[in-house]
């Protein structure tokens, strides 16, 4: 297999470098809730061996820092979903060129977390120290500062998770 083809276990490995022990079956459980679907090959029936990519490694590793601020696996795949919607994934997860020193931050509006009618506003910049999203400039300074992923409440029921892509891709080091 070459090195951008993954099974299951050896994405699980690969996080396990990031993740404490980082089980093979939460690749297996993200790809059955149909959260992320194997980029190279998907499962074809019965003895049919998933094969994930980079891509596929960011995404879980996007899905486990969702998770440390407490967004469930549904508020995760309609945001996924929602970046899906969007027809330029591949230009929302683009690993930055390290040459040219770009950061991509995702910026998600989420109303309602964890209820039925949660809905999601995204928002993406490359080099985001030109500019913020509306709403967002006077938080500048607390966003440069913030090293993890900030949230901001903007309201008891609405939050902005500002996700910055350029740096699950450094804590993956693929």
């Amino acid at each position: 297999m070459s090195q951008d083809e993954y099974t299951r276990i050896q994405v699980a490995e690969e996080l396990s470098k990031v993740v404490k022990d980082f089980p093979a079956h939460r690749v297996q459980m993200y790809t059955d809730r149909g959260i992320i679907t194997p980029h190279i090959c998907d499962a074809k029936g019965r003895g049919t061996i998933r094969k994930y990519d980079k891509v596929n490694i960011l995404e879980i590793a996007i899905i486990t820092e969702l998770r440390e601020i407490a967004l469930t696996l549904k508020d995760i795949k309609k945001i996924f979903e929602m970046v899906d919607k969007t027809g330029q994934k591949d230009d929302i997860w683009f690993k930055p060129d390290s040459d040219h020193a770009k950061e991509a931050l995702l910026f998600m509006l989420i109303k309602n977390p964890g209820r039925d009618n949660m809905d999601v506003g995204l928002e993406w910049k490359i080099d985001p120290s030109k500019h913020l999203p509306v709403g967002l400039e006077w938080k500048r300074e607390e966003l440069e500062e913030e090293k993890d992923m900030p949230t901001v409440k903007m309201g008891e029921s609405t939050t902005v998770v500002i996700l910055n892509i350029s740096r699950v891709w450094e804590k993956i080091g693929l």
